[in-house]
């Protein structure tokens, strides 16, 4: 994902390009996960009300937007500003706002909540299939059955 992009800049000894996830046929909308990985508060018990106030109305703004995604290339603010990315990669993820819908990861907001928990199932079904342990096909019906022990939808 976009997070890993300094890593693979660092490292990479190869020319690297991205590309949205493939439509599935007949689908004409693509999807990119785009949601919260890091998240700034405020106290209400803080003895600076103003100033955390101030400082947080300054993190919704366009400066603040191109200063973080500028930083963190692959990490980007979730506003709605228009700002420009130095990092090639991270200027071409970004962009695909304007073309795709968001979503969370489908495991994030409901599917993790049960046993097993399946952003933990994700993880080890995927290492088993990039190790040639089991298809993909077992690893989807593995992921199924994990759900139908406790999520209703897949109980039916």
């Amino acid at each position: 994902g976009s997070w890993e992009i300094n890593l693979f800049n660092q490292q990479a000894d190869f020319e690297m390009g991205v590309f949205k996830p493939p439509l599935p046929e007949g689908a004409d909308k693509c999807y990119i996960s785009d949601h919260t990985d890091i998240a700034l508060g405020m106290n209400p018990a803080t003895k600076y009300p103003e100033a955390a106030r101030a400082f947080l109305q300054w993190l919704t703004t366009k400066e603040f937007a191109e200063l973080y995604s500028n930083a963190l290339p692959g990490f980007f603010s979730l506003s709605n500003h228009d700002i420009t990315l130095e990092d090639p990669l991270a200027q071409e993820f970004i962009s695909w706002r304007g073309e795709c819908e968001s979503t969370i990861r489908n495991s994030y907001q409901i599917l993790s909540r049960g046993e097993p928990n399946l952003e933990n199932e994700l993880w080890r079904v995927s290492a088993q299939v990039i190790n040639h342990d089991i298809t993909p096909q077992e690893a989807a019906q593995q992921i199924e059955e994990g759900l139908a022990k406790w999520y209703p939808p897949h109980q039916k």
